[in-house]
């Protein structure tokens, strides 16, 4: 559509053209005019008439001219009567009739009048049509100016009566930041009426840290040129909410940054439903723990118990079978706690550069024990296998373990395939690692198993057939170590468990590890036994005297260090990890280290989140429940290492 400007300019420029065109018309018709007047016989000096012109004179020369000049002409008569004289010689003077002069006068002016009317009427015309345009654009500006105030009133009427908090902060030439515009529920977020923000900077109306705090959020959306998200938890003068921002940049004309709008929401509500669901699961997942801890526990005390009972009343010949009965419910509930430790990620561990190659080959006996003849195993291990660093002990426990699953999911038989392979990516992630991969060619399972795999006592296992922590140990122990596991399956297409664990760069030492029961000879330890409960440390000593060693019993930290500052003499610290008072076992065992570093020191604990640091630090750490012998084994291992390194310091 053409504007009013382009139409105005094209008609002004046809205006222009006809007044030129007139004006030569004009023009035109008063040259014309003007010389018909010039030619009538008025201006000549007579009537024009025959007889008038018969008597004329010869024509005289021009003044100054010499009297034989060649412009001296002769009147002659014509031979005919009524002929116009002719002058030779000389030019002859145009002749018109009066009336004819006359008519050509009044054409000329009736030309320059119709030329003088033609640019009245358009310049009228044009006028009209300026003005017409000019009232219509003023009508388009009165339309749009309406639209304009009301999109505005819409806009202000939005701006004031949303819920939200909504603010203006103008961005100045130095970089602050100050209030430009608010709401009506920011004001009301600052207190009431009698707060006015407008003009300020945010230090002017609260407390200077939160103020720098907010202030960085502006400056990054500034700088990012982009909307920013943030969540805060406070209050002014009034009870603190949490409150979620959203910043976005505005834009002038020029593609300058000149304010930042945000908009804040208060989420306390849900903020506090989200925290209540989150306690709600929590409830619901110990809930599910302690029922399955209750269960598997109950059963295991009461074959204990039993046992233990029966044992009272039992003839000689029956009491081995009870013993071994009891001690099996022992041995039993100590792993299933160390299941527990697994998944919960609070076992110490004891990670050491390996090659898996050689720990995975070297377990096919032990995991040919978890399957059945029908199922075949796979190994497919390269021989440039990156070396990880795990705890040996409980990756071995956690393949017997998927060994095992496997063999419960292959009822008729079938593959259990052991692979590994370096990776440089877990899940679309950077990992630089090992991903060991155990699949089976089982039934599989459907999503909603698949999604509760991990979970602790989850099992489809028929009662008394799985206690649901096999793979929620493999979990805790990848995660644990540094890695993470992914499980994958379809219903009768088998599944796939991936554990990633961490590439180690340091090399592996080859060698045997110490035997556990390395000899000593027939001589007699000296054992300063500290350990704050009663019952243990009695079970402990006695286990000890009955292998023919010396025991000294302290029941706290401080005790221990008394009986080695006045002069006892010990060959071996065994200590509890955790006890009451300042000074933990740890901390005995530094204090021994640094005071008295010839003196071993073996370190127990049922659970501690201290196990890790005391193994990191290169104390050795035994597992409660113990068995007497691996009490005894462990003690007079560590005590024989400790002289043997003595002799060879001695010896350089």
């Amino acid at each position: 559509m053409q504007t009013w400007s382009s139409a105005g300019a094209h008609e002004g420029k046809n205006h222009r053209l006809l007044v030129v065109v007139s004006a030569a018309i004009v023009a035109l018709a008063l040259v014309i005019g003007a010389g018909l007047f010039r030619a009538t016989p008025e201006r000549q000096g007579g009537s024009g008439s025959p007889a008038e012109l018969s008597r004329a004179r010869p024509v005289q020369m021009m003044p100054g001219a010499p009297a034989s000049s060649d412009l001296v002409g002769e009147i002659v008569t014509g031979t005919n009567a009524g002929q116009a004289p002719v002058v030779r010689g000389a030019p002859q003077p145009l002749q018109i009739p009066a009336a004819t002069a006359t008519v050509g006068v009044a054409l000329a002016v009736a030309l320059a009048a119709g030329a003088l009317l033609g640019v009245y009427l358009s310049g009228r015309r044009r006028g009209r049509a300026e003005v017409a345009a000019l009232q219509a654009e003023m009508a388009r500006r009165e339309a749009a100016e309406r639209e304009r105030i009301g999109k505005e009133v819409l806009y202000r009427a939005h701006f004031n009566n949303m819920s939200d908090s909504v603010f203006v902060m103008k961005v100045e030439d130095d970089g602050r930041f100050t209030t430009a515009d608010r709401n009506l529920a920011h004001l009301a977020s600052f207190g009431g009426s009698d707060f006015d923000p407008i003009g300020k900077e945010l230090h002017e109306f609260m407390p200077a840290e939160e103020a720098e705090f907010l202030t960085s959020f502006y400056r990054q959306c500034v700088e990012a040129g982009a909307p920013v998200r943030y969540v805060v938890f406070w209050g002014l003068d009034q009870q603190p909410k949490h409150w979620e921002t959203v910043l976005a940049p505005v834009y002038d004309e020029n593609g300058k940054i000149t304010h930042v709008i945000g908009t804040s929401r208060d989420i306390s509500d849900r903020v506090e439903l989200e925290e209540r669901l989150r306690q709600s699961q929590k409830m619901e997942a110990m809930g599910q723990l302690t029922g399955g801890i209750a269960h598997d526990f109950n059963n295991l005390l009461t074959v204990m118990m039993g046992n233990l009972d029966l044992l009272k009343r039992a003839r000689e010949i029956q009491r081995p079978k009870l013993i071994d009965n009891a001690l099996q419910a022992v041995e039993r509930a100590r792993e299933l706690t160390q299941k527990l430790l697994a998944f919960g990620r609070r076992q110490p561990l004891k990670p050491e550069p390996t090659d898996l190659k050689a720990l995975i080959a070297g377990m096919d006996d032990m995991l040919m024990q978890s399957l059945r003849g029908d199922v075949r195993l796979e190994l497919e291990l390269p021989d440039d296998l990156w070396p990880v660093e795990v705890d040996q002990a409980q990756l071995q426990v956690a393949l017997i373990n998927l060994a095992a699953n496997a063999r419960d999911a292959m009822p008729r038989g079938g593959t259990l395939r052991i692979e590994a392979e370096n990776t440089l990516l877990r899940e679309g992630e950077p990992f630089e690692g090992v991903a060991v991969s155990v699949t089976d060619t089982g039934h599989g399972m459907p999503r909603e198993v698949l999604d509760r795999a991990f979970d602790p006592f989850f099992t489809t296992k028929d009662e008394g057939k799985g206690t649901g922590l096999g793979l929620a140990q493999v979990y805790g122990f990848a995660v644990q170590s540094g890695g993470s596991a992914e499980i994958r399956s379809e219903v009768d297409r088998g599944t796939t468990v991936i554990l990633y664990l961490p590439r180690c760069h340091s090399s592996v030492v080859a060698g045997a590890a110490a035997s556990a029961d390395v000899a000593i000879g027939d001589r007699s330890l000296r054992v300063l036994l500290v350990e704050d409960n009663i019952q243990v440390a009695e079970v402990a000593s006695s286990i000890l005297k009955e292998n023919g060693h010396e025991v000294t019993v302290a029941h706290s930290a401080d005790e221990a260090l008394r009986q080695l500052e006045t002069g006892g003499q010990f060959d071996l610290v065994f200590s509890d990890l955790v006890m009451p008072g300042e000074r933990s076992g740890l901390d005995l065992a530094r204090i021994v280290r640094g005071r008295w570093s010839f003196l071993p020191i073996l370190l127990a604990t049922g659970y501690s989140e201290a196990g890790g640091r005391a193994t990191q630090e290169g104390f050795p750490l035994l597992t409660k429940p113990y068995r007497a012998a691996t009490l005894v084994a462990t003690i007079e291992r560590i005590a024989a290492e400790s002289t043997a390194a003595l002799l060879r310091r001695d010896g350089s």
